[in-house]
Order: C-alpha cells, then sequence, then structure tokens
C-alpha cells in the first residue's frame, strides 16, 4: 500500500479518535497507534462479529458453515497456484 492511499485510509480512524498518528523514528516515518476509544471500537466490532457467525451457524446449520469454509479454502488455494503459475509463464 502506498503513503498516500494509508493515509486517505488512516483519516477517518483518527477523525474518529479510534487511532492517534505520531512521529516515527525518523522525518520519513510516522507511529500509528490504537487509542483507547480505537480498542474499545475493536472490541465492540469483536462481540458484533461472533453475534453474525453464531446467527449464520444457527441459519445454516454448522456443517454446512464448515462446508462453505472448506470450499472458500480449496478457492484461496486454487487461486493462489494460478497466481503462482502465471507469474512463471
Amino acid at each position: 500500500m502506498d503513503a498516500s492511499t494509508l493515509t486517505r485510509n488512516l483519516q477517518p480512524l483518527v477523525a474518529s479518535g479510534w487511532v492517534a498518528v505520531g512521529s516515527g523514528g525518523d522525518g520519513r516515518t510516522r507511529s500509528v497507534t490504537a487509542t483507547a476509544q480505537g480498542l474499545a471500537k475493536r472490541s465492540e466490532a469483536q462481540a458484533d462479529w461472533k453475534r453474525a457467525q453464531l446467527a449464520l451457524n444457527a441459519r445454516l446449520g454448522t456443517a454446512r458453515v464448515a462446508e462453505l469454509h472448506a470450499l472458500i479454502d480449496d478457492c484461496l488455494a486454487t487461486l493462489n497456484d494460478s497466481d503462482e503459475e502465471s507469474i512463471h509463464d
């Protein structure tokens, strides 16, 4: 990710008070740290994600969710294999 993309993506997080950007080890670097508000927001998001996962498991059944995860893993492996082959072509 280039510096301008990273800066643009960090702006809403800084504006919300979830991260703080400070000076880094030299003039070319910056330090990005999660604030107390940011850590609280992450905990909130993790709880929401967990509720969503449990709701999906309840709706589809754990066996079907496991099959879905296996299919996704297989597809990702196939895509990674294809990427490696295209590099060597």
